[in-house]
């Protein structure tokens, strides 16, 4: 029993790391995106 409770735990815990890792690399894109977008923009004016 307690073998399925540790591969059920540490499912979670790669998963958890796994949306972690997208949520840090989506965000960090988005604000490199504005970013550039903003530095754009000011080069225009």
């Amino acid at each position: 029993m307690s073998l399925i409770h540790d591969h059920l735990s540490r499912c979670r815990q790669d998963r958890n790391v796994l949306l972690t890792t997208i949520g840090i690399g989506f965000y960090g894109t988005l604000t490199l995106a504005v970013l550039c977008h903003s530095a754009w923009l000011s080069v225009l004016r």
